[in-house]
């Protein structure tokens, strides 16, 4: 095919005599902002150190975590108790919050992999208003979606939980695969 190849070179020549306007022009102040939130919330937990450093770092995004569970043991009536958000040692580390719930066949797997599904859910919110959004909207959203993305992995525990309903994880995460195609646009 050499019709193909030197249009090729053509249009890979140009991309690099402009980047700028390959990159930047599709890019707007909030959307760079966004970016520069994600990248401040990187370095809030990397900076962290202490116990204390650690837990204040990781307090969004614990409450946002256990704020998942307890609504959809809510929602599931799964019996939840308030949340806890102390800071203690156990034997995986630290423990920084909690939330004790009634499993049942079902919803002992959709409660214990609700921040897996719920908080990416809400960040794709985030994302989708940043681009209309004030900059310092999207500083906040982005920081808060990659804290809540950090926060959006199962511990242990919750894998534990997971595991022992089956029924209930399996049905949230393909609930979860099903809204995703569902909110995602389709290329073509």
């Amino acid at each position: 095919m050499p019709g193909v190849y030197p249009r090729f070179i053509i249009h890979h020549y140009q991309c690099i005599s402009h980047p700028k306007q390959l990159v930047l022009d599709d890019i707007n102040d909030s959307q760079l902002a966004f970016v520069a939130g994600i990248a401040l919330a990187c370095l809030a937990r990397r900076c962290a150190r202490g116990p204390f450093s650690v837990w204040l770092a990781h307090l969004p995004g614990t409450i946002a975590h256990e704020l998942a569970h307890y609504v959809v043991a809510l929602i599931t009536r799964s019996s939840p108790e308030p949340i806890s958000l102390r800071l203690r040692r156990s034997a995986e580390g630290l423990t920084l919050g909690s939330v004790t719930f009634r499993p049942g066949l079902i919803t002992g797997g959709a409660v214990a992999l609700a921040p897996l599904w719920v908080l990416p859910l809400i960040v794709i919110g985030l994302w989708l208003n940043v681009a209309h959004a004030s900059p310092l909207y999207a500083l906040v959203a982005g920081y808060t979606g990659l804290i809540l993305l950090f926060a959006a992995m199962p511990s242990r525990a919750d894998w534990a939980i997971a595991l022992r309903y089956p029924v209930g994880a399996l049905a949230s995460l393909a609930g979860m695969v099903i809204l995703l195609t569902a909110i995602w646009p389709a290329k073509g």
